[in-house]
């Protein structure tokens, strides 16, 4: 715009992106797992604070609204479901967190880092395991991987896990700088310590 001596003045448009939504979802069915009696129990932990925020949900989806910015490590418990964790890279992305029915034939595993690199520090690098699921188009003609399970290997490099007994899963890891690698696929049979080798 200008004015009547001449000048002009140009205005900016600042984008803001809002909170979304984190969906709780049956692995086995997609289906969001909603009802009375099942609550899920939903807490959010940020890495170098206390904080510690909880929600519930009985829709089975969870606003993330208030949440801190930046990555969070996300825990989901509801009763007849295993125990899951992800990580949330941003609360403004539209995510899923996938619970296995305990009625489901299912395999306790765990994970151990063996890295042969000195590149990925147990406390500061990430286990994804991933599994192909219905992309949601409403056919089920297409599968896209989905992040079922993430969290720091922590202290003593080991990271557990319930997987349902001969589905397919794939891995990969990813350090403190972002570098990622992937480790194939795994096929859980029966209850093992697994190793994670990096490297030679």
């Amino acid at each position: 715009a200008t004015d009547s001596y001449g000048n002009s003045v140009q205005s900016q448009t600042f984008t803001f992106q809002a909170p979304a939504t984190l969906s709780i979802r049956d692995e086995e069915t997609q289906d969001l797992i909603t009802g009375a009696n099942s609550t899920v129990e939903v807490r959010f932990y940020q890495e170098g604070s206390d904080q510690v925020v909880k929600r519930t949900t009985t829709t089975g989806e969870i606003d993330l609204s208030g949440l801190p910015l930046g990555e969070l490590v996300v825990s989901a418990n509801v009763e007849g479901y295993e125990n899951r964790r992800i990580v949330l890279e941003s609360i403004t992305e539209q995510s899923n967190i996938y619970l296995l029915n305990n009625t489901a034939d299912s395999v306790p595993v765990e994970f151990e880092l063996d890295d042969r690199t000195g590149e990925y520090n147990a406390e500061e690098t990430t286990l994804f395991i991933e599994k192909s699921l219905p992309d949601g188009d409403g056919d089920n003609s297409t599968e896209t991987y989905q992040v079922l399970a993430a969290d720091f290997f922590g202290a003593n490099g080991r990271y557990p896990a319930v997987l349902e007994k001969g589905a397919r899963y794939r891995l990969r890891v990813e350090n403190a700088d972002g570098d990622t690698r992937a480790l194939g696929s795994y096929t859980p049979n029966e209850p093992e310590v697994t190793p994670l080798p990096i490297g030679n």
